[in-house]
């Protein structure tokens, strides 16, 4: 059996179309990617069918059943893709200052 891993930004895809059924989402898929604008959005779409034509309908199962989203390991994995622009790799303290403070301001009443 071959052993078949999902990266993290699979993993998201995968939940935003919180599909259990295999043959459904390939289906899904597939009708989705002639729409998708972002080439690596339609990419990661197309890595997944890949993926899931190479497993049975009960490792799909297992893997979306026990996907973990290790938010930690999500970070860092994001952080060393090609999707952030270099600007945007790292926030500095006071750039969580201010997403901290702009959170609680929306919060109050």
């Amino acid at each position: 059996m071959l052993k078949i891993t999902f990266t993290v930004d699979e993993k998201c895809m995968i939940r935003i179309y919180n599909n259990i059924d295999r043959t459904d989402f390939i289906n899904k898929l597939n009708e989705a990617i002639p729409h998708l604008e972002e080439p690596e959005i339609k990419e990661i779409a197309e890595s997944i069918i890949i993926k899931l034509y190479q497993m049975t309908d009960s490792e799909y199962k297992y893997h979306y059943l026990n996907m973990d989203f290790d938010l930690d390991g999500m970070y860092d994995e994001l952080l060393n893709s090609d999707i952030f622009d270099d600007d945007y790799d790292t926030l500095d303290d006071d750039s969580l200052d201010i997403f901290n403070d702009d959170l609680s301001n929306d919060t109050e009443v």
